[in-house]
């Protein structure tokens, strides 16, 4: 999967999302116009629902990579399990 993303290149650029959630480390790799993939993972004990407001990535950013399928709710929310890691980015054929 990671080999098929532009945003895994060594060259894409990359950046810390300020989530304000202490359980949930949040990266973005790529560019958000093309091809780019937020990487969130929850490293707590306990479940972890982010909102759209609170990840500030693009609207059509609801397709794991790891999945294959969507994971962001019709409310705009991810949850993530314990110890879960998701790469959200545009659905396939978008």
């Amino acid at each position: 999967t990671r080999r098929k993303l532009a945003a895994f290149h060594p060259d894409a650029s990359q950046r810390v999302l300020n989530i304000d959630h202490p359980a949930v480390l949040a990266v973005v790799r790529g560019e958000e116009t093309d091809g780019g993939v937020a990487l969130l993972a929850n490293l707590g004990r306990e479940p972890v629902s982010l909102s759209a407001r609170q990840l500030r990535l693009p609207d059509d950013w609801t397709w794991d990579c790891l999945r294959g399928q969507t994971v962001v709710g019709a409310d705009g929310t991810v949850a993530l399990d314990r110890y879960d890691t998701v790469w959200l980015t545009r659905p396939v054929g978008d």
